[in-house]
């Protein structure tokens, strides 16, 4: 009797884990958030915007930033963008900012980027895996910011399907905005997995928990 009961639990079991692995599975699917990326990833390589630090040869440092808003809250996954290298130390850094008044605030993630491809050469965007995972929360606008230090010279590619939305920064000043072409890039995500998951997993386990209470009696 026990034997059939064991076997009982074990199989109730297996179903419960199979029915959790794939809601979690597709919950979890990597997801297109925001991307102004034309086909076959395109964007313009012979524009963008500036992206300098204090010690180039024209002496100005200027930041960029474009915006994306997200339809559904889901935690960051990568974020891919158009960069290109003028001249001057090849490097980049690239943060993700919460947004306040309609301009840049806060960094919520930062990643730094080497050995970019040469300005007006079609790239490869350049992949930046999220290690913080923060979550985007649906209606809520972002930031994808890029910045360098020293003599470098870089560029944020424009994208080519029209998408608008820009933020500059002067020598370390007050962001400004303006609805200028924004920089091409596309953010996927990791969906957040919903509360109806989270309770079948509480109500399986605790299903599975009082039958082994009662196979023991």
């Amino acid at each position: 009797m026990a034997g059939h009961m064991l076997r009982r639990i074990t199989t109730l079991f297996a179903a419960v884990f199979c029915v959790l692995f794939v809601c979690a599975t597709s919950t979890q699917a990597s997801t297109i958030v925001y991307s102004n990326l034309g086909p076959g990833d395109s964007y313009s390589t012979g524009t963008g915007w500036t992206v300098s630090g204090p010690s180039v040869f024209f002496g100005t440092q200027f930041e960029q930033g474009s915006p994306f808003t997200s339809g559904s809250t889901v935690s960051l996954g990568t974020i891919e963008l158009a960069l290109s290298n003028v001249q001057g130390t090849n490097t980049i850094d690239i943060w993700l900012m919460s947004d306040s008044s309609g301009a840049p605030d806060a960094i919520m993630e930062s990643w730094t980027a080497t050995n970019l491809g040469p300005f007006g050469s079609n790239n490869p965007l350049v992949v930046l895996n999220s290690v913080l995972m923060p979550t985007l929360v649906a209606g809520t606008q972002y930031w994808v910011v890029a910045s360098v230090g020293g003599d470098t010279w870089d560029v944020f590619n424009w994208n080519d399907t029209g998408a608008t939305g820009h933020a500059l920064r002067v020598d370390g000043g007050a962001w400004s905005v303006d609805s200028d072409t924004a920089g091409a890039f596309r953010v996927t995500a990791t969906a957040v997995p919903e509360p109806a998951t989270l309770t079948l997993l509480g109500i399986s386990l605790t299903g599975l928990a009082l039958r082994r209470r009662h196979a023991r009696r």
